[in-house]
């Protein structure tokens, strides 16, 4: 058995061996190019629903124009790249296959110059040109050690809940030591190659290396977490520097100025927590938390979570919907081969209503699935609350009472409430940072952060003219 084993792992990797673009050596890669690009093209479609695009054309122009100016220098210039800001305050770059690069609008609120988005950039296109995650899914397929990472949510559950999709596997691979190195240098030679002073790069990590990880526990992994950052990968990163990228180009006031104006931190219309109150603007509800447990909203979803992880509610808008009992029909077959237990007419007091449960049984696990789906004007939205069967009847009173609190928003100054945003200032060469701060009306336990973001001290004196972030 262990030699027929060995045979068929010998067969598979010599089937499955392709050079590496970078590199130009073998490697066991079992994607074609073909497939790794269509896989993006799965991959951007489920992380734009998921997580939001940021509605700003012309900063999304402005950072797909510094990508297309880094592509030629790559060393697979003729792959088309595509280049997105995700709306999430989490400080993050990551790259999907085939070609798709994002970035947050949280990890652009930390940059100060152009060159130093290019940098990051360049890091994450030489993710795309090693084919690093390829190689990393190769691998995992091989040793059959499986892409499912952890999650807040009990693996079984999160499976069918559709939160471990090959997409959010992918954005939470994790890069190796060497995988770094060689996309940090491959960041640096495009950069460079492309005019931009790489040099920023290392401002950029001791920003990071200072602020730590800010993601918390947000479904999109903060950027140490999923690109590990050490003293000795900076060292070796200053070694990548030569004397003369000093005088290569910088753009400070140019990228700042395309920030200006940027939603910073959470945005209260993709939903907001006030106590155990979370609000949802892009839906007119509300609904009230059980202790302990969590919400994550993305523009069409929102996750809840229990405390132990052994419960999933989700909520989902349906905006072509039909009738009631088809939408929660669907909504259930969706999930695998249920079967019906038994459904409740109008368990909700503010919107009709339907209520079904199901028993779904996939492998070893038995999973109790309620779908409630009530209408809100002119679309269904359906309410998904999964668990382990044996964890039902400990959970099933808050389900039912997560349900009964969602009602609509009545007070409009919660539906309208605006988010914080970046904002330029000019420095008059005599005042201190603080003092600035201070004059903005700036909280004053902000004041460290944000002289982080202008990567300044807060005694310091900036000079005359300099542009300053602040957050109002």
């Amino acid at each position: 058995m262990k030699s027929f084993l060995a045979l068929l792992l010998f067969l598979l990797f010599s089937l499955s061996c392709a050079v590496n673009p970078v590199t130009g050596e073998n490697e066991v890669m079992l994607f074609s190019e073909k497939a790794e690009v269509s896989m993006g093209a799965d991959v951007d479609r489920s992380i734009s629903q998921e997580y939001g695009l940021y509605q700003d054309p012309l900063l999304t122009r402005y950072i797909e124009r510094v990508g297309r100016r880094l592509v030629p220098h790559t060393h697979r210039p003729n792959l088309v790249y595509h280049f997105s800001v995700l709306d999430t305050p989490v400080i993050n770059a990551f790259a999907a296959p085939g070609g798709y690069i994002y970035v947050t609008r949280g990890i652009l609120a930390l940059m100060n110059s152009e060159a130093e988005m290019a940098a990051v950039l360049g890091h994450e296109l030489g993710h795309v040109n090693a084919r690093h995650s390829m190689r990393q899914m190769s691998n995992a397929i091989l040793l059959n050690t499986g892409l499912l990472a952890a999650s807040l949510i009990n693996k079984k559950v999160a499976r069918f809940a559709g939160l471990a999709s090959v997409g959010v596997q992918l954005l939470l691979l994790k890069y190796s030591r060497d995988d770094e190195y060689q996309a940090d240098s491959l960041g640096v030679e495009y950069a460079r190659k492309a005019g931009y002073n790489p040099g920023e790069v290392i401002d950029f990590f001791l920003s990071l290396e200072k602020l730590g990880d800010m993601s918390g526990s947000a479904r999109v992994p903060g950027f140490l977490s999923t690109h590990p950052l050490t003293k000795n990968r900076i060292n070796r990163a200053r070694t990548l520097i030569l004397p003369e990228d000093g005088r290569m180009l910088m753009e400070r006031e140019l990228y700042l100025s395309s920030i200006n104006g940027m939603v910073y931190g959470e945005n209260p219309k993709s939903g907001y927590l006030e106590g155990r109150t979370f609000y949802y603007p892009e839906m007119g509800i509300s609904l009230v938390l059980p202790e302990g447990w969590q919400a994550e909203a993305s523009p069409r979803r929102i996750t809840l979570s229990s405390a132990d992880g052994k419960g999933a509610y989700l909520l989902e808008r349906n905006d072509n919907p039909v009738d009631l009992p088809t939408t929660v029909a669907k909504k259930a077959e969706s999930l695998g081969k249920v079967r019906l237990l038994d459904q409740e007419k109008n368990p909700m007091d503010t919107f009709p209503s339907l209520r079904c449960r199901y028993s779904l049984l996939q492998e070893d696990s038995l999973l109790a699935v309620d779908v409630t789906g009530f209408r809100q004007e002119n679309r269904v939205v359906t309410l998904t609350a999964l668990s382990e069967e044996k964890d039902y009847r400990t959970l099933s009173g808050a389900f039912r009472s997560l349900a009964m609190s969602i009602k609509p928003i009545s007070d409009q100054r919660k539906v309208k409430r605006q988010p914080q945003r970046i904002l330029l200032r000019k420095a008059d060469g005599e005042t201190e940072l603080r003092e600035l701060f201070r004059r903005e009306g700036v909280e004053e336990k902000k004041w460290p952060f944000l002289a982080l973001l202008n990567s300044l001290e807060l005694n310091s004196r900036p000079e005359r003219g300099t542009l300053i972030k602040v957050v109002r």
